[in-house]
C-alpha cells in the first residue's frame, strides 16, 4: 500500500541534523585553516614590524644628515656616550663601548642646533619620535652618517656587516659535490651570533642519520694580523664537524686554545681567552661547540641551514676581536668516503641557484635578522657535450709587472710597538719564496746595526714573516727593507719598500711596599710585608735598619724584582729585653727609590703591668736618586715633636 506524505512531515524530514562523524570533520577542516591563517597573520606582523623599523631608519638616517649640513659646527643629533662622565668611553658607560670608541652614538631626539638652540631634531628635522623607537634603539655612526637600529642597552658598536660567499667542488647536474661557505666578519662590528642559509629547491643536502662522530665537514678560522692575542700574524684554529647520531643535526667544537700561527707554526692558546683581573693577562681559549642544522630542500621547495655560534665562554664581547674569516666545509660525502650515500648532491636542472644568507648579531633585537652580501650563486650546467666545439685560445700575454708590497705590521711610523713583535709584510701577488730571506728582507735599527732574526714565507707566497731572534731594544727605532731581490713566479723583481717604526719605552723601576707599619704588640715574634715593582725593568731593593738594641731581622735583606711581588719576613727577639716600648726604622733602599717608615713598637710584662706600645703615625719618605727629605716622629703620646732627617 502506498503511503503519502503530509507537506509537514517531507520538511521535516529535510531537516534531519548532521552526523557525528560529519561535524567532526568539519571542526577538524576550520581548526586547520584557522592555524593556516594565524600563521599567515603573525607572519605578516612581523615582515610588516621589519618593514617599518628599516623605512624609520632611512627617514632619520636623511634628518641626520640634514641636521649635520645645517649645523655650525657641523654635528650629528647624538647623545654624549660618556654617561658616567669620568672622562673614559668603556665599559662602565651605559651603554658601554667594549671595543673603545668605535664613534658609535645613540639618537638625541631632543639634540638643538648649536647656532639656533630653538630648532630640535624632532621635529624639525623629522617629524616626530618614531613608534619603532619604542622596539629598538637608533644609533648612528659619525664617521660614515650611517644610522641603524639595534637593540635596547646593546653595546655601542656598529652592526656586524659581514660578507659570505659560497663555492661548489663540482657543479655539473646530479653530482655529489661539496659546498663551501666563506664567511667573513669585520673586527669592532658586532659578533655574528646565528647565520641562516637558504638552500635552494633541488638540492639534496643532508636527510640520513649517521653514526654519532662521523665527519661530515671541516671548519677553518683564520684570525687576522689586527689579532689582539699574537698582532702580525695570522692564526688559525681547525676542527671537524661531526654528526650527533641525530638526523640533519651536527657540531663543530673548535679548541680555541690550539690557534697555530699561519707564520712560524708556533701554538697561541690565549685566543678568545678571557682578561685577568691585570686587564692585560689572558687565560687560554675555550673550547667552543657550535652547532649545525640543516632543514632539507626539495624539488619544489628551499630548505635551510642554521648555525649557531656559541658565545658563552672565553672573552664574553659582543665585538669581533679581529677580523675574522670562517670557512666551512660540507663534504660531499661522509668521512669524504665516496662509498658512503652522498651528503650533498646538486639539482638535476641546469640554472642558476643562489643560497640566500641572513644573520642575527650580538647588538640586534631578538628574532630580527640582516641580509649577508656575497657571491651566493652557483651555476650548475648540464652533462658536457659530446664533441665540444673547441674554445678559441689567444696568445698569453707575458708578466712582465713585479710585486708590491701591500701591507706591513707594524705599521709605517707606528710607535709604542711590543719589543717582541714578529714584522709581517703581505705582497701583491705570490712570490718566489727562495728569494725572501734574511738579505732582502731585513731590519736595522737606528744605528743601522742588523737585526737579527728568521725569514718565513707564508699564504703560499703572499706574505712573509720577519721573526727577531730575541726582545728587540726599548725606545728604539727600527727600519725595515725589503729589496728587490724579492721576485715574483715570473721573476720580476719586488719594487723597493722600507718603513720604519719605534719600540715601547720601558718605565723605570718604581718601589713600592704593602704596608707603611708593623706593630707586633706584646706576643707578635714575626711579620711580612711586600716589595713590589710597579714600574718597569728590574728593580735592585737592601734592606737596612738603625736597631741598637739588635731586637729586629729582616729575611731577605736584598734581591731583585721585576714585575712579581717579594714577601720580607721581619722577626723580633723578645729575649733578654726589658719592660718597654722599642721602636726601629728599617730602609729600603733600591735604584727606583729609597722608602723609610717605623716598624711599630714592641712591649714587654713587668711587674704584672702592660706596656702599651708607642703608636706612631706610618709615613713614607721618597727620596729619589737617594736624596731627599724624611720626616721622623720622634714621640709619642698627645704631644708630638718631629725630626728633619737628610739622608743621602
Amino acid at each position: 500500500m502506498s503511503r503519502h506524505w503530509s507537506t509537514r512531515d517531507y520538511m521535516m524530514r529535510r531537516q534531519r541534523g548532521f552526523t557525528l562523524v560529519e561535524l567532526l570533520a568539519v571542526m577538524a577542516i576550520i581548526g586547520i585553516l584557522a592555524g593556516v591563517v594565524a600563521g599567515s597573520i603573525s607572519g605578516l606582523g612581523a615582515n610588516g614590524q621589519n618593514a617599518q623599523i628599516q623605512s624609520d631608519t632611512r627617514i632619520m638616517e636623511t634628518g641626520a644628515d640634514r641636521f649635520f649640513n645645517d649645523s655650525f659646527p657641523q654635528t650629528y643629533p647624538v647623545v654624549n656616550p660618556d654617561t658616567n662622565n669620568d672622562g673614559e668611553l668603556d665599559g662602565l658607560d651605559s651603554p658601554p663601548l667594549p671595543a673603545g670608541d668605535v664613534n658609535v652614538r645613540l639618537i638625541d631626539y631632543d639634540a638643538r642646533l648649536p647656532q639656533d638652540p630653538t630648532k630640535t631634531f624632532a621635529p624639525d628635522f623629522i617629524k616626530d619620535i618614531p613608534n619603532s623607537a619604542a622596539l629598538v634603539s637608533y644609533r648612528a655612526v659619525t664617521t660614515t652618517s650611517d644610522v641603524f637600529p639595534a637593540a635596547d642597552g646593546a653595546p655601542l658598536i656598529p652592526p656586524s656587516n659581514s660578507r659570505l660567499n659560497v663555492a661548489a667542488d663540482d657543479t655539473e647536474t646530479g653530482a655529489p659535490s661539496a659546498i663551501i661557505f666563506d664567511l667573513i666578519m669585520s673586527k669592532n662590528r658586532a659578533a655574528v651570533e646565528l647565520l641562516k642559509t637558504q638552500i635552494p629547491a633541488g638540492y639534496i643536502v643532508g636527510g640520513q642519520s649517521l653514526p654519532t662522530g662521523a665527519e661530515v665537514g671541516k671548519l677553518d678560522i683564520f684570525f687576522d694580523v689586527d689579532n689582539p692575542w699574537k698582532p702580525g700574524h695570522i692564526l688559525k684554529v681547525s676542527a671537524p664537524v661531526l654528526a650527533t647520531g641525530r638526523a640533519n643535526k651536527w657540531e663543530v667544537s673548535p679548541n680555541y686554545a690550539t690557534a697555530v700561527s699561519e707564520s712560524n707554526g708556533n701554538v697561541v692558546d690565549t685566543v678568545k681567552g678571557a682578561l685577568q683581573a691585570d686587564g692585560i693577562t689572558r687565560d687560554p681559549g675555550p673550547t667552543l661547540t657550535h652547532n649545525l642544522e640543516i632543514s632539507p630542500a626539495t624539488t619544489e621547495t628551499p630548505g635551510t641551514k642554521s648555525l649557531e655560534i656559541d658565545r658563552s665562554q672565553g672573552s664574553l664581547v659582543a665585538h669581533n676581536e679581529s677580523r675574522e674569516t670562517w670557512v666551512l666545509k660540507i663534504f660531499s660525502h661522509p668521512d669524504e668516503n665516496d662509498l658512503n650515500d652522498p651528503l650533498i648532491t646538486n639539482p638535476s636542472l641546469a640554472a642558476v641557484y643562489r643560497w640566500v644568507n641572513e644573520e642575527h648579531s650580538t647588538i640586534q633585537v631578538e628574532d630580527v635578522f640582516e641580509a649577508v652580501a656575497g657571491r651566493q650563486a652557483l651555476l650548475i650546467k648540464g652533462d658536457p657535450v659530446a664533441s665540444p666545439t673547441p674554445i678559441p685560445t689567444s696568445t698569453p700575454v707575458p708578466d712582465t709587472t713585479g710585486p708590491i708590497v701591500g701591507t706591513i705590521s707594524p705599521f709605517n711610523s707606528a710607535t709604542g710597538v711590543a719589543v717582541g713583535t714578529d714584522i709581517v709584510a703581505t705582497f701583491s701577488e705570490k712570490v718566489t719564496s727562495s728569494t725572501v730571506n734574511g738579505t732582502t728582507f731585513k731590519i736595522e735599527d737606528d744605528l743601522t746595526s742588523p737585526v737579527a732574526g728568521v725569514v718565513t714565507v707564508a699564504g703560499n707566497g703572499l706574505s712573509a714573516t720577519f721573526n727577531p731572534t730575541g726582545d728587540l731594544a726599548n725606545d728604539t727605532t727600527y727600519t725595515v727593507t725589503l729589496t728587490s731581490g724579492i721576485t715574483d713566479l715570473a721573476l720580476n723583481p719586488l719594487t723597493p719598500f722600507t718603513s720604519t717604526f719605534t719600540t715601547e719605552v720601558l718605565a723605570a723601576p718604581d718601589l713600592t711596599v704593602s704596608t707603611p707599619a708593623l706593630d707586633f704588640g706584646t706576643g707578635l715574634t714575626n711579620l711580612s710585608f711586600d716589595i713590589t715593582n710597579v714600574g718597569g725593568g728590574s728593580l735592585t731593593w737592601t734592606i737596612t735598619d738603625n736597631d741598637s738594641v739588635g731586637f729586629l731581622g729582616t729575611t731577605p735583606i736584598s734581591g731583585d724584582t721585576t714585575s712579581e711581588t717579594d714577601a720580607i719576613v721581619v722577626t723580633v727577639d723578645r729575649s733578654g729585653l726589658a719592660a718597654a716600648t722599642y721602636v726601629a726604622t728599617i730602609t729600603v733602599t733600591s735604584n727606583g727609590d729609597i722608602q723609610r717608615w717605623h716598624r711599630g713598637g714592641i712591649g714587654r710584662h713587668a711587674s704584672g703591668r702592660r706596656t702599651s706600645p708607642g703608636h706612631f703615625p706610618p709615613f713614607v719618605g721618597h727620596l729619589w736618586n737617594s736624596w731627599g727629605t724624611v720626616l721622623v716622629p720622634a714621640g709619642h703620646g698627645r704631644g708630638r715633636r718631629w725630626e728633619r732627617l737628610r739622608g743621602r
